[in-house]
């Protein structure tokens, strides 16, 4: 605050610390020489900076609103997506869904109702109250037309059930899973969850569906690890998966009644041995990879049947040993391509590039391997122009010399190439 000085034509006498917005109030000073013969008669000049005195804006009642902790602080924000977040916050910190009310925003609430924790017990009456939420989502509508028929409206309460479906997980009460619609898959993903945390296989014959029965089963067996529970299946490719996740669960390959289960097995267990057993020849080419990769084993490529298979396997692995001869090894044309750029690229040999008879694939280890070492000389050996204004537009730019851009002959490449 200023000096209070009678050499000012005016004098400041006050600043509002309450009001957000800096105002300034004066009194002439002819008026002061005056003041012990007058009663203190001042002309006030109010000079609101800001365009108000004393107002708190949306984000001023936000944050009291989250500091307090108040939802009622909310209602004054004049902004719609600045009112919503604050309730989703609030009813968040708070764990209370009636929160979520306030939102105006359809989808920001149905989010609310989904994500606030509920800390309350099962079969409060706090949690019944909080059910009845969901019965607020209103069911989407939706007009679907068909080519040869008449359009047909379809509803659907995909997020109502997903509210009773979070509920029923937070609060691991099935009376939620009651709740969701028969046509939805999540009534039975809603009852199989709860009997493998609650340990009670039961809620699994709540289930009418085979797929979420069967889903059931398998993540009781799971947790107890006892494949006996599978049988209980009436399906037997769900049987036969159900054993398979039972296998993995115990590293037990014995159990294994699929492709996969062996393949998994497999590669964490690094046995080929159980690659072989696999029916699937892109699942035994894939398994036998994986190993090969993890312990750097080129026999094991060997035992790949398919020929393009092995060929991968065997780039891989050369990717660290950038081992020429290997790339000579490989009968397929682009794979041996790439083993040969790896090189070229791995060990700054531009001169495997030249062993590359495609004119493309020639041009394009030419280019990765000028842009490794920053070398022109290799921008020029690139036939495709558009390619060869690439790999000279890479080095200037990384050089920061644009005059490289006058090497090239393409008039359309060098003006590209000086707009860096």
């Amino acid at each position: 605050m200023p000096d209070f000085n009678l050499n000012y034509p005016y004098y400041y006498l006050q600043y509002n610390e309450d009001c957000k917005n800096k105002y300034f109030i004066w009194i002439s000073k002819n008026l002061v020489k005056d003041m012990g013969r007058y009663l203190a008669l001042a002309l006030v000049f109010v000079v609101a900076l800001c365009g108000c005195v004393g107002e708190k804006t949306d984000k001023d009642y936000y944050n009291i609103a989250i500091e307090k902790e108040d939802p009622s602080v909310c209602d004054k924000i004049q902004n719609q997506s600045i009112r919503d977040t604050c309730y989703y916050f609030l009813a968040k910190a708070k764990g209370n869904l009636t929160i979520c009310n306030g939102i105006h925003t359809y989808h920001y609430k149905v989010s609310c109702y989904h994500e606030v924790p509920i800390t309350t017990t099962p079969t409060t009456t706090r949690e019944t109250s909080q059910g009845d939420i969901c019965e607020k989502i209103e069911p989407e509508i939706r007009t679907v037309l068909h080519t040869l028929a008449p359009p047909e409206t379809i509803i659907t309460y995909w997020e109502r059930d997903e509210c009773y479906e979070t509920l029923a997980l937070k609060t691991n009460n099935e009376v939620f899973c009651d709740k969701i619609s028969t046509t939805s898959s999540r009534k039975g993903e809603c009852y199989a969850i709860l009997a493998m945390r609650r340990d009670q296989i039961h809620l699994c014959d709540k289930i009418s569906e085979i797929k979420p029965l069967s889903h059931c089963y398998q993540l009781i067996a799971e947790s107890k690890l006892n494949e006996s529970i599978c049988d209980l299946i009436n399906y037997q490719p769900e049987i036969d998966i159900c054993y398979s996740a039972v296998a993995k669960k115990k590293q037990n390959e014995s159990l294994c009644r699929t492709d996969m289960c062996l393949r998994d097995l497999g590669i964490s267990k690094k046995r080929p041995d159980l690659c072989a057993k696999i029916k699937s020849q892109s699942l035994r080419s894939y398994c036998f990879t994986e190993i090969a990769v993890s312990m750097q084993n080129l026999s094991i490529c060997d035992m790949i049947d398919e020929q393009y298979a092995k060929d991968v396997c065997y780039e891989i692995i050369n990717r660290e040993r950038l081992n020429l001869s290997l790339c000579y090894k490989i009968k397929t044309d682009g794979v041996r391509f790439e083993c040969f750029t790896d090189i070229a690229w791995g060990k700054d040999n531009i001169s495997l590039c030249e062993i590359i008879d495609d004119v493309r694939k020639r041009d394009w280890c030419y280019q990765g391997a000028a842009n490794d070492i920053e070398d022109l000389s290799y921008c020029k050996k690139i036939q495709e122009p558009v390619w060869k204004g690439w790999c000279v537009r890479h080095i200037a730019e990384k050089t920061k010399n644009i005059d490289l851009c006058n090497s090239l002959e393409d008039e359309s490449a060098k003006y590209e190439c000086k707009l860096q």
